[in-house]
């Protein structure tokens, strides 16, 4: 269990929980508790994304972010019933080895800023409205744009594959070298 983040009320708490990823590494479920009662809801329980951090919009509202195919998707969630809604979806891997985080830039319209990469480009700055469609990210630094020309970096390309014990469900691996 990692990144506690407190209501502004002081009522409730976000945290990142996880059974399986690596030490320091808490990519894995969102629960919320109540601070008086200690009671909690793991408001991602079996979804098909690994958690990786959380911020309250307000006392009874927060987005989160996730990491599912390759991709970086923001969610909203809100009380009474906390089912997280789906704002955005991006080919951005978004940094921070083991929390990878945003910062929310403005709350009308919803923006984030996040550090994050594409494959084969190295980090920035990069910020994207959350409730507009037709919002991209935007990489708003170039700090390592000289890095680009003198390197040479690999191409990467997302794969699968069958895990037997897992219900015969395709289960995604992960980024990995095209050689």
């Amino acid at each position: 269990m990692g990144a506690p983040r407190v209501s502004p009320n002081g009522k409730r708490i976000l945290l990142t929980s996880s059974l399986w990823s690596d030490r320091g590494s808490q990519l894995g479920d969102l629960p919320v508790v109540s601070v008086a009662e200690g009671e909690d809801i793991n408001l991602t329980g079996g979804a098909p994304f690994s958690l990786s951090w959380g911020e309250w919009l307000d006392d009874d509202s927060a987005l989160f972010l996730a990491q599912r195919e390759g991709k970086s998707v923001f969610f909203r969630v809100e009380a009474p019933d906390w089912a997280p809604r789906e704002l955005k979806s991006i080919m951005l891997n978004v940094n921070q080895q083991w929390y990878p985080k945003f910062a929310i830039l403005n709350r009308e319209p919803l923006e984030v800023a996040f550090s994050a990469q594409y494959t084969a480009t190295p980090t920035e700055l990069w910020i994207t409205g959350l409730e507009e469609v037709a919002s991209h990210p935007k990489a708003v630094t170039a700090f390592n744009a000289p890095l680009k020309k003198e390197i040479e970096v690999p191409r990467m390309k997302f794969f699968e594959w069958i895990n037997d014990k897992m219900n015969d469900k395709p289960r995604p691996l992960g980024w990995g070298k095209v050689f």
